[in-house]
């Protein structure tokens, strides 16, 4: 009996991400997931129309920009200019995990995504099902921002982002994959290998 009720929620997953996928390849499309933190929403880089809906979505200020989520280290390669130690060492150690981390980009990283910033965050969340979903993804990246709207709290529940956004984006639902329920910390590592940190979350650096 458990492996039968095992095998409908790894039928319904499959559905919903090829939904969900179908969902991101229109121009405007924009999809709401979870994460290992809190729930997200999230388009593909390539797509300007669908960029400008999460920040018309959000109410998010133009000047801020957005986070790439990825499936694996190497999926960031074409969007960074260079790969320090002390970044790389960061990724092994904390990745998956809630741990942005912040480096000068590539021309292939469009100023739709980093609002003017020559640089450009990445992240690798601890969630399989969000993993699943970017390896899915042409480049198996995806530009992200959390789910709310600006100035609130982001949205922890399938249901809170349905009462935000309504039927304007698809969801990707799954409550139990957010384990911190806590932001990301957010780091930058300086061409000179110093460590500076933007945002305190779920990590704490001395």
């Amino acid at each position: 009996m458990p492996h039968t009720h095992e095998k409908k929620i790894k039928l319904m997953t499959s559905t919903d991400l090829l939904n969900a996928i179908a969902a991101l390849e229109q121009p405007d499309g924009v999809i709401a997931f979870p994460t290992d933190t809190v729930y997200g929403l999230g388009c593909k880089i390539n797509h300007p129309q669908a960029i400008q809906k999460i920040y018309q979505l959000k109410g998010r200020s133009e000047t801020k920009p957005l986070v790439l989520l990825g499936v694996r280290i190497e999926s960031f390669t074409p969007f960074i200019q260079t790969l320090p130690p002390l970044a790389s060492q960061l990724m092994e150690a904390y990745w998956p995990g809630p741990l942005t981390v912040v480096l000068p980009k590539t021309d292939r990283v469009s100023e739709t995504v980093t609002r003017g910033f020559p640089t450009v965050a990445l992240r690798i969340p601890d969630c399989p099902l969000l993993l699943d979903l970017l390896a899915l993804v042409p480049d198996g990246v995806l530009a992200t921002t959390s789910a709310n709207y600006s100035k609130n709290p982001p949205c922890l529940t399938g249901k809170a982002v349905r009462d935000t956004f309504g039927k304007q984006i698809n969801l990707l639902e799954d409550d139990l994959a957010l384990k911190d329920q806590v932001a990301s910390t957010v780091v930058a590592v300086e061409p000179d290998g110093t460590l500076r940190v933007l945002r305190t979350g779920k990590i704490i650096f001395p």
